[in-house]
């Protein structure tokens, strides 16, 4: 499986053995709030799993990000699902509130992105997030993303954002 590295972080895919990290990001009350709320333990088990079938299923998947001194900043991938009826690759994104606002979201997305087109080698990505989520919004912009229409996700609206490989800027 892949391992990422930016200037300031490395990723490596996640593992049944990152469950303490997947809960203290799924329990955090600010992380919540652009989440649609809380994690139980066995939703977070359940993503967990998930995810690790992604890996084995599509041969890309969640990676957790660290610190140069091993500082658990958040975790970003990809994902294949079904939005309206229609098969996409997500580039999902969460980071831990410690490290919002330093520009590791746009890092972590960026880094993703630019591994979906040049390793996994896929055509074009989807993201999305809450209306009022105004970061993830602006990061998805800066990466080039195209804000295309409203979806109900987890019975709540969100704003989906769609990027091609042949628009991409990198």
């Amino acid at each position: 499986m892949a391992r990422l590295s930016t200037d300031r972080l490395t990723a490596r895919p996640v593992t049944a053995e990152d469950l303490p990290f997947a809960l203290a990001l799924f329990s955090d009350p600010e992380v919540a709030k652009t989440m649609n709320g809380t994690r139980s333990r066995s939703q977070v088990e359940e993503s967990l799993k998930s995810n690790i079938s992604e890996w084995k299923n599509s041969g890309y998947g969640v990676f957790l990000f660290f610190t140069q001194d091993n500082k658990f900043v958040g975790r970003a991938g990809l994902r294949a699902l079904e939005i309206e009826g229609e098969a996409v690759v997500e580039l999902m994104y969460a980071l831990m509130p410690s490290f919002w606002k330093q520009g590791y979201g746009f890092e972590v997305a960026k880094a993703c992105v630019e591994n979906a087109f040049t390793q996994t080698n896929l055509s074009e990505l989807v993201c999305f997030t809450l209306h009022m989520n105004k970061a993830s919004q602006r990061i998805m912009e800066k990466l080039g993303f195209t804000y295309e229409k409203e979806i109900t996700h987890a019975g709540l609206p969100h704003v989906l954002y769609r990027l091609k490989k042949a628009d991409y800027a990198g």
